[in-house]
């Protein structure tokens, strides 16, 4: 059994390089997130406290015996790729967000990644957006919503 927050940062703190010379986008623990994201520091991915993103952390729950059951996490981080600039108006980057969604689960899927902190990944959830952080900030992003369906036995 591991510690939930040592799954969501083995999960954060492996990097997704983007193909053909593109970046490498590293991201935030939940205990780093920083309430303003300068520039300079995009594309970053924000790996939220589990529920922020509204829905329940826990996707499944299922007792397998009476000492122990399988639980499937819900861990949702953000991927702030561009700021939309006020009165700019949308850009033609939904290749790249495209792109970058299947650079992470190309990057997870690989059977070393599939456990992190001893869970197993078992889907994701990607949803290419205008994102606003901090909420309510009126800050808005092009980036993606990666929901990641994480199982682990507990006892």
């Amino acid at each position: 059994m591991a510690d939930l927050l040592d799954i969501a940062n083995a999960i954060i703190n492996t990097d997704i390089v983007m193909p053909n010379s593109g970046p490498t986008i590293s991201g935030w623990q939940m205990d780093e997130v920083k309430v303003q994201v300068i520039a300079d520091s995009l594309p970053i991915r924000i790996m939220l406290p589990p529920g922020a993103d509204g829905g329940s952390a826990v996707q499944n729950w299922e007792a397998v015996t009476y000492q122990y059951a399988t639980v499937t996490w819900r861990l949702t981080e953000l991927m702030l790729y561009q700021s939309i600039a006020r009165g700019g108006g949308p850009k033609n980057i939904w290749s790249y967000l495209t792109q970058y969604i299947h650079q992470y689960i190309a990057t997870f899927s690989a059977m070393a990644n599939r456990k992190p902190a001893g869970a197993l990944i078992v889907g994701f959830e990607p949803q290419a957006a205008v994102l606003e952080w901090p909420r309510d900030s009126r800050n808005q992003f092009h980036g993606v919503q990666m929901t990641v369906l994480v199982q682990e036995n507990i006892c």
